[in-house]
């Protein structure tokens, strides 16, 4: 819809698949739409997945890379395109909202927010001057011969597999007594001769040493023992990358619709860290459907 005053109907922030799903539920409906996002490519976190398996219609599991240019090319095909602006802040005026970045700002009609995740903090003691790596992604571009992954959920495992996966040999630090993810994903780990699991397990230092790896101290059951890595991974938690904002909102979490109205959110924003593509991709069509509802009964904020 165009009401001549250039204002976009929708902006959608974050092209992961809740907002390319969002952003092409919007276009089909006939609303003047833009996508932003803070890396300017499609993808979000399931870049980094070790593959997609459960996502309906995908005629064989597929790399979270390769599904990523599957995003690309679903918003091209779309005519759509996702603006390289980080998000810092959202205000309302009159009728619209105003998106605002460090190099400008947009008005838009109604927004959806599908920003995404980013690791929680984290900074083990006595680990100076080593990286301890928060995405798979760099170590992807050149495996370590030798990883220490931290974590026991989901992403920790697919860490664990796709290392494996590329030659390099994995050990696995579980805090807990047992996994918190579990099937197929768990069966795998535990059965993969390149992953070593080591429950009730911390990391409690490391050190680079001289020949490029990194020394580490682990803690089981009282007892301290070090073992050589080449690198340290850690998976311990993601929270929703949420921009500031100059009004309360208030939201259930599931729901596309908040208490502000014509102000969606959807993905891993509304949920937490799903670790599903397909389910942040039905929340966005259902907030780009709910986003055109909006438009169409010609109703503000107020």
């Amino acid at each position: 819809m165009d009401d001549g005053s250039g204002i976009p109907d929708v902006v959608v922030v974050g092209a992961g698949p809740a907002g390319c799903g969002a952003a092409v539920q919007c276009a089909r409906l006939g609303l003047n739409v833009k996508i932003v996002d803070r890396t300017g490519t499609p993808g979000g976190l399931v870049r980094e997945a070790r593959l997609l398996e459960n996502y309906p219609g995908l005629p064989k599991n597929v790399p979270g890379a390769i599904f990523s240019e599957f995003l690309s090319d679903f918003l091209e095909n779309n005519g759509l395109r996702p603006a390289r602006i980080e998000v810092e802040r959202i205000s309302r005026e009159e009728d619209y909202f105003t998106v605002t970045w460090s190099g400008g700002s947009m008005k838009a009609r109604t927004l959806v927010i599908a920003v995404g995740t980013r690791p929680v903090g984290y900074s083990p003691e006595n680990a100076e001057g080593v990286t301890i790596h928060r995405s798979i992604l760099p170590l992807l571009e050149k495996p370590p011969p030798g990883v220490a992954v931290i974590g026991g959920g989901e992403s920790a495992l697919d860490y664990a597999l796709n290392l494996s996966d590329r030659g390099s040999k994995v050990v696995l630090l579980v805090r807990g007594s047992s996994f918190r993810a579990g099937g197929l994903l768990a069966e795998r780990v535990l059965s993969r001769p390149g992953i070593s699991v080591l429950f009730e397990t911390t990391l409690s230092g490391a050190t680079p040493t001289r020949n490029g790896t990194v020394k580490i101290r682990l803690d089981s059951g009282g007892v301290a023992f070090y073992i050589d890595v080449h690198a340290v991974l850690a998976a311990v938690g993601r929270r929703p990358i949420f921009p500031e904002t100059d009004f309360r909102v208030f939201r259930r979490p599931g729901n596309v619709e908040t208490s502000v109205p014509g102000f969606f959110i959807c993905g891993d924003a509304s949920l937490g860290s799903l670790g599903q593509a397909s389910i942040a991709a039905g929340q966005g069509v259902l907030a780009g459907t709910e986003a055109s509802r909006f438009i169409r009964r010609g109703k503000s904020w107020k």
